[in-house]
């Protein structure tokens, strides 16, 4: 993550993941994650967010949907949860390769 609490990624390949892990100490209040469309590509794409909970200890899955070409995905979160990230991205065509860039932005309390 940068200093404006953002980052990315260039999707290099059909697996594109960003793990945000945190700040000791704090949780997330929100995120907002988005991989643009490609002009031209129609694939069997999906994208997940994924956040460690610290009260239970496990992954808890908190956005997930298909697509046939980009996602977007935003959300507020219980202060106090989560303390790490996971934005995921799967392509079936290489068109989406390299171009498009996996944004992301959060907010910690």
């Amino acid at each position: 993550m940068d200093a404006n609490g953002s980052g990315g990624m260039m999707l290099t390949g059909p697996d594109s993941t960003i793990n945000e892990n945190g700040i000791e100490g704090a949780t997330i209040a929100n995120y907002t994650f988005n991989v643009p469309p490609v002009s031209g590509h129609s694939g069997q794409d999906y994208g997940r967010v994924r956040g460690y909970n610290v009260t239970t200890g496990a992954w808890d899955q908190l956005d997930y949907g298909t697509t046939s070409n980009g996602i977007s995905f935003s959300r507020n979160l219980t202060p106090g949860v989560y303390s790490k990230l996971e934005f995921y991205y799967y392509t079936n065509h290489t068109c989406m390769y390299v171009r498009p860039q996996g944004l992301y932005s959060i907010a910690r309390v």
